[in-house]
Parts: structure tokens; C-alpha cells; sequence
């Protein structure tokens, strides 16, 4: 039909539709017992919300995407409350009172069957483990009378804690990449059996509003400023954050902090200079892609 002809779709939903029509292809014998979406911005809009699912779950409420989401917590939550179906259970695991509450309120309104995982209050907590934790609750909703998996199956993903090895140094990836994906990392450090320091951290961004870049810089200072070496680069991106942007923010940042954060103008150098360190990588995901895909090249 015309209307049809004329329909406008983004990249990501045009892959979303083939990704579809692949799943419930009947000529292809995939024999799908359950199928798993992940939500990608926010969930009211998300393309997987056209779906109703028989379960829904929400790992985490972080300030991203603002522009569009909001910046306040309860609009980024009722954002991704939206994915939830009267009926149907919602899984969560969130460590404020606070969101708990317009969770529970949310549900209760829509008739959702809140199921609510309880979360550990410890700041040393491995945030990972937590999201073991969920992800061993919805095995047992998908497949009730299924043997628990070994949680060693569970893989580490790309730019998630991920490890390799560069010309003596050991480098570990993790792409925290907003204020609150920035705090739980440092939690992730602050438990020393589960990392130890890094002699170095490396980090670049993508375009974000300079209040909240300073509060995570803030954060990276206060934490590692005894023990490791900052060092902000810049990388070729569509969307990383501009040369002169990181130049202005480095000066501005070192003018309050007495010169704690390095500015570099080539990661690549840096990085083929360094011997036998411990070395961060984080930032912006696309920063994390880059450097590895360096490592690989250069290997």
C-alpha cells in the first residue's frame, strides 16, 4: 500500500524487522522456545515494546540518554516501566526506597505483577553478580522445571569487564559511560578481591552536556588519584566528544585539581610507550571498540 512505501523507520528498527522476520520465519527450523529482547533506548518507544511480553525485567535505573528520557529518576523510570504488561510479571532490582516505590505504585495502577529482587545494600557489591542474580530468577520463570545453570556459563561481554593483553600490560575494559555507570564501577574497585587498582586509567567520551563530564571526572579523581595515573584522550567518532571540547574541559578540570588528569593527544602512542601496567580502559563504548580494536591490529 502507499501509506506503507512511505513509512520512515530508523537503521536500528529496519535490523529489529529483519531480525524478525528471521525468528518467526517457518522455513527456517529454529524451533525458538523463548525469545529474549533486550530494550535499547529507554522502553516506551523501543521497538520491542510493540510486543507484549509474557515477563518483563529492569536490571537498573542510570541517568543516560537524557535528552530524550529526562533527567530525573522518575522520568527515566516510567520510561522503562513501560515495558511491563497488566497480568504479566515485572521483574526488578533496584537499591532505592525511592524507585521501589513508583514501581510498586506504577503496578499496582496497571494490575503488573511487581516481583521485586531484593538488592544488597553493600556499596562493595559486584554489580555483575547482581545481574547473575537476575538473570538466574528469569531462567526460573522461563523454565521452572529446568536444572539451575552453572553461573560460569554466563560470559563476559564485550567492553564488560573484558581482559587482554598488550605489549607487557594487562588491560581491562569496562565501558562505564555515564555518572551512574561511573559509580558502580569505582564500587566494582573498591573491592579489592575482585580487581586490583590500575597503575593507569584510560578514558575518552562520547558527546555529553560538560556538567556531567566534570562529575564523572570528579568522581574518577577522587578514587583513583592515589593509586592510578588519569589520562583523557580523544578518538575518531561520529559521536565521540569533540578535540577542542576535551581540551577545554581537561584545562578547566586541572585549574580546579591541581593538574591530576593527563591529557594526551594520542592514545595509540601512549598505549605502545606503556610497559607491564594495569591499564583502565573506559568511557564512551565507542572509546572501548577503538582501543581494542587496535590491540587486535596491532597483534
Amino acid at each position: 500500500k502507499k501509506e506503507h512505501s512511505e513509512l520512515n523507520i530508523s537503521f536500528y528498527e529496519f535490523l529489529f524487522l529483519v531480525f524478525l522476520r528471521l525468528a518467526f520465519n517457518n522455513d527456517i527450523p529454529l524451533k525458538l522456545d523463548h525469545l529474549i529482547l533486550e530494550v535499547g533506548l529507554g522502553g516506551r518507544l523501543d521497538a520491542v515494546n510493540h510486543f507484549n511480553a509474557d515477563c518483563a525485567c529492569i536490571t537498573s535505573i542510570s541517568r543516560d540518554h537524557q535528552a530524550i528520557l529526562g533527567n530525573r529518576y522518575d522520568q527515566i523510570i516510567s520510561e522503562k516501566l513501560a515495558v511491563s504488561r497488566p497480568g504479566k510479571p515485572l521483574f526488578t532490582q533496584f537499591k532505592l526506597k525511592y524507585l521501589n516505590q513508583l514501581a510498586t505504585k506504577h503496578c499496582e495502577e496497571r494490575g503488573v505483577l511487581l516481583r521485586q529482587i531484593q538488592a544488597s545494600k553493600n556499596l562493595k557489591t559486584d554489580y555483575f553478580l547482581e545481574n547473575q542474580k537476575m538473570a538466574l530468577v528469569l531462567f526460573e520463570c522461563l523454565q521452572p522445571e529446568a536444572k539451575i545453570p552453572n553461573l560460569e556459563i554466563i560470559p563476559i561481554f564485550k567492553g564488560r569487564r573484558e581482559v587482554m593483553t598488550f605489549k607487557g600490560n594487562t588491560l581491562i575494559f569496562i565501558g562505564a559511560h555515564n555518572i551512574d555507570g561511573i559509580r558502580r564501577m569505582i564500587e566494582l574497585f573498591s573491592n579489592q578481591s575482585t580487581f586490583e587498582m590500575p597503575e593507569k586509567v584510560l578514558l575518552s567520551f562520547s558527546r555529553r552536556s560538560t556538567n556531567e563530564l566534570e562529575i564523572m571526572l570528579r568522581s574518577l579523581v577522587d578514587f583513583f588519584e592515589i593509586s592510578s595515573r588519569l589520562v583523557i584522550s580523544s578518538f575518531v567518532h561520529p559521536k565521540a566528544l569533540e578535540l577542542n571540547e576535551i581540551v577545554k574541559l581537561q584545562s578547566k578540570f586541572n585549574k580546579i585539581n591541581k593538574g591530576l588528569l593527563d591529557f594526551v593527544t594520542d592514545w595509540k602512542t601512549d598505549l605502545n610507550t606503556s610497559k607491564n601496567q594495569k591499564i583502565l580502559v573506559c568511557g564512551s563504548y565507542y572509546f572501548v571498540g577503538e582501543v581494542q580494536r587496535f590491540i587486535l591490529a596491532s597483534s
